[in-house]
Formats: C-alpha cells, structure tokens, sequence
C-alpha cells in the first residue's frame, strides 16, 4: 500500500463482514486512495448497522475470505465527527451532470470536507482551510486535478447557511 495522500497502484475495496457472519462481503465499488476507502467505510459504517467489521483491501485479493480474527481494522469502525453543517445544499447544473455522468455519490462527496477533507490543495491551503472552520469562514474544498473538466468544488458559505457544488468556471 501506499502513504496518505498518494494514489495506490492497485485500485483498493471495502470488505465488510456482517454480524453472526464468518465470511468478507464485499461489493463492486473500487477506490484509487487509501483515504477515499475509509471515508467510504466510515460511511458505511455509519448508516448500517449490521457491521460488526471492516477491512481495505487490494481488488486483487480473493473475495469471500473467512474472517480471522486480526484481519478488521477497527479504526474503520470510528465514524469521524463532522466539523461543521453543510446546511441547505444546490449543486449547479454543470456539476449535475458531471455527477451524473461519472456516477459520483453525492453523500460520500460531501462526506469529505465536512470531515476535513480537503481534497485536491495544496499545503497552504489546507491550513487555510483548518482556519476557516475554526473561524466560520468560506470552505472551498476541490476535487480532482486543476486540469481535468470534472472537477468539483464543494463551497460552504460563512454562517454554513449553505453549500454548493460547482464546477471552477461556475465559480
């Protein structure tokens, strides 16, 4: 595997053994970073309740592996705590359809700046952005690269009376 913040060479999935169940399950979604895995099994984790284990593993390994005790990584069951509400959340039609068309799940988008991912920024701004919770300023949090047409910027207002997501020529 990889350090945080690097993309994996192998694509990575959620593996999830159910209560009274002896074997992984797992299902079609496929991560590029160890850091979108997690924040998609700590939303798992936090809308279902029969978890009672979680794992990241390589897309490669074999599916239906019987548990063995040690294999889970607990942290996975921590579900973070949000920083701050999104209140009332648009999108613009152009990140609508970006959405649309690369099958993006809203939830697990939104779940990430909330929970102080920032996405695609550098150092400066990530710190800038720590300060902006802190204060109860804007969040502009960006995801994708700065050249590729899909990407996203997911904007909390001050006051958080409202989030949009929008394309940067929408901004």
């Amino acid at each position: 595997m990889s350090t945080e913040g690097e993309c994996v060479s192998e694509k990575l999935r959620v593996e999830v053994l159910g209560k009274g169940e002896s074997r992984w399950a797992t299902n079609a979604h496929e991560f590029d970073s160890p850091e979108e895995a997690t924040t998609f099994a700590h939303d798992l984790y936090s809308r279902w309740g029969m978890v009672e284990s979680l794992r990241v593993v390589p897309v490669s390994r074999p599916r239906g592996e019987h548990y063995e005790p040690g294999s889970d990584d607990p942290e996975l069951l921590r579900v973070p705590v949000p920083l701050f509400d999104l209140g009332h959340l648009v999108a613009t039609p152009g990140a609508i359809e970006v959405i649309e068309r690369r099958g993006i799940n809203v939830r697990f988008l939104l779940v990430r700046p909330v929970t102080g991912d920032w996405g695609d920024v550098d150092d400066e701004d990530k710190a800038r952005l720590d300060q902006a919770v802190i204060n109860g300023t804007r969040i502009l949090s960006a995801y994708g690269p700065e050249d590729d047409p899909d990407r996203l910027y997911v904007i909390t207002e001050a006051g958080r009376s409202s989030t949009t997501i929008l394309l940067p020529g929408e901004y």
